[in-house]
C-alpha cells in the first residue's frame, strides 16, 4: 500500500492520472482524491480509476449545487420523519434556487449570506436555510466536492426567542364553565390534566386508562403523513410512560367512555385515527368557546374561522402542555419527578419553566432576605458577642 500524507484538514490525498488529454495543456488529466483514511482514499482511487477507463466519470469540478442537493437529500435524510423530510423538500425547493446553477466551487459566502438575507423577517425559515445548505456544504466536503464550508460563517440575524406561555388568568377563570360537546370537553380535560402532547392523545384508547390504579400508559404516538395520522414510537424513550389520573379528569372520562362505540378515545369520522384536519377542527370548537366566554368575537369565511377579537391568542394544544407543568410546579413536584410525567429526554425545558415560575413568583428577594437573616446575620450577631466578652 502506497505511503499517503495527512493533510491539516485531517484527510489524505492523491491524484489519479487518466488518458484523457488536456486540449489547453497537452498533458493528461489529473484528478484529485480525498478521504478520511488511508483505506477510503484506496477505494476513491480504485472508483475513480474503473470510471475514468469505462468513460463514465463525471469531473467533480462540474458538480452544481442544483444537482448534489438532491442527491444529498435522498442519500442523507431517507431515514428521517416525513414532516421532516418536507421540510428540508421546502427549503429546498423554494429558498435555494439562486444557488442552483453554481458550481459547489464556485460558491462563496456572499452567495449563501444573500439567500440568508432574503429571508429576513422570518426567523424560523432563516434557521432552517442555513442548517439545510450548512449540512449540504458540509457533506460536500466529506465526499471530497470542496475544501472549506462557506457557509459556516455567515451573519446571522438574532433569533427571536419563542416564548411558551401557560393559560392565561382570564382563560382559567372561564375553563371549567365552558359548554362543550363530549368530545371536545373530554379533550379539553386529557390536555388540562395530562400534560400530553396532541401526537399521544390522539391514539388513546379505553385500555390506556385505569381507573383501580388512577394511571394513564402513554406507550405509542402518531404522525402525519399529510392529512393521515400513522402510528409510531413515543417522541423518545422517556415519552413511554405512566401519569396520574387525576380526579376531575377521572369524573370526565367515566361518562364520557359509558357513551364510546369503539376502543379509541378520540375516533375521526372513520372510525379510525383523527385526520390532521379533523383534530383542527376539534380544538378548533375548544378555542372558539373559550374566546366567546372571554369577550372575543369570530366569523366564517370559506369555512374556516376567523377571529376579529382573539381573547385568547396563540391558544394551541401546546399551550395546556406549559400549563401542566405550571401546575407541578405549583404542586411542589420534584423536578426530576416532573421530567418523567411529562415524558422529556432531560430535565432543560421543565429547568426552564421553573424558573421563569419562579421569576413570576416575585418571592425570591424575600427567600434571600428570609435566608441572609437566618443564616449570617444571627451568625454575625453571635460573633460580636463573644468578640466583646473576651
Amino acid at each position: 500500500m502506497a505511503k499517503y500524507k495527512k493533510r491539516k484538514d485531517g484527510r489524505y490525498a492523491a491524484w489519479v492520472t487518466t488518458d484523457e488529454i488536456n486540449p489547453e495543456t497537452g498533458k493528461r488529466v489529473r484528478i484529485q482524491v480525498y478521504g478520511r483514511s488511508v483505506a477510503e482514499l484506496e477505494r476513491k482511487k480504485a472508483e475513480v480509476i474503473e470510471q475514468t477507463s469505462k468513460g463514465i466519470y463525471v469531473s467533480e469540478k462540474n458538480v452544481t449545487f442544483g444537482a448534489y442537493k438532491w442527491k444529498w437529500l435522498e442519500l442523507y435524510k431517507a431515514g428521517r420523519e416525513t414532516n421532516t423530510i418536507e421540510g428540508y423538500r421546502n427549503i429546498l425547493k423554494n429558498h435555494t434556487a439562486a444557488l442552483d446553477g453554481l458550481k459547489l466551487l464556485q460558491i462563496k459566502k456572499t452567495d449563501i449570506q444573500t439567500g440568508y438575507n432574503a429571508l429576513k423577517g422570518h426567523a424560523d425559515l432563516q434557521r432552517r436555510y442555513y442548517q439545510t445548505v450548512n449540512q449540504i456544504m458540509r457533506a460536500a466536503i466529506d465526499d471530497g466536492l470542496l475544501f472549506k464550508n462557506v457557509a459556516e460563517n455567515i451573519e446571522k440575524d438574532p433569533a427571536p426567542k419563542k416564548k411558551k406561555r401557560a393559560l392565561t388568568e382570564l382563560e382559567r377563570i372561564h375553563l371549567e364553565d365552558l359548554e362543550l360537546d363530549p368530545q371536545a370537553s373530554t379533550l379539553l380535560h386529557m390536555l388540562l390534566y395530562t400534560g400530553m402532547r396532541r401526537q399521544e392523545i390522539i391514539p388513546l384508547t379505553r385500555f390506556d386508562i385505569n381507573f383501580a390504579r388512577k394511571k394513564i400508559t402513554v406507550n405509542k404516538a402518531v404522525k402525519f403523513v399529510g392529512e393521515t395520522a400513522v402510528l409510531k414510537d413515543t417522541k423518545t424513550d422517556s415519552g413511554e410512560r405512566e401519569i396520574y389520573l387525576l380526579d376531575p379528569l377521572a369524573d370526565v372520562l367515566k361518562k364520557y367512555l359509558s357513551t364510546l362505540q369503539g376502543n379509541l378515545l378520540f375516533p375521526g369520522t372513520d372510525g379510525s385515527y383523527l385526520k390532521k384536519s379533523q383534530y383542527r377542527r376539534l380544538f378548533e370548537r375548544i378555542k372558539r368557546t373559550l374566546n366567546t366566554a372571554c369577550g372575543g368575537t369570530h366569523h366564517y369565511e370559506n369555512g374556516r374561522i376567523k377571529f376579529d377579537v382573539d381573547m385568547c391568542p396563540g391558544l394551541g394544544s401546546h399551550t395546556f402542555r406549559h400549563e401542566y407543568a405550571t401546575m407541578l410546579y405549583y404542586s411542589g413536584i420534584d423536578i426530576m419527578e416532573a421530567v418523567e410525567i411529562m415524558g422529556h429526554s432531560n430535565s432543560k425545558m421543565l429547568l426552564d419553566t421553573y424558573a421563569e415560575l419562579r421569576r413570576q413568583e416575585g418571592k425570591s428577594i424575600q427567600k434571600l432576605n428570609d435566608f441572609a437573616k437566618k443564616s449570617y446575620q444571627n451568625n454575625a450577631f453571635d460573633s460580636t458577642e463573644k468578640v466583646t466578652t473576651i
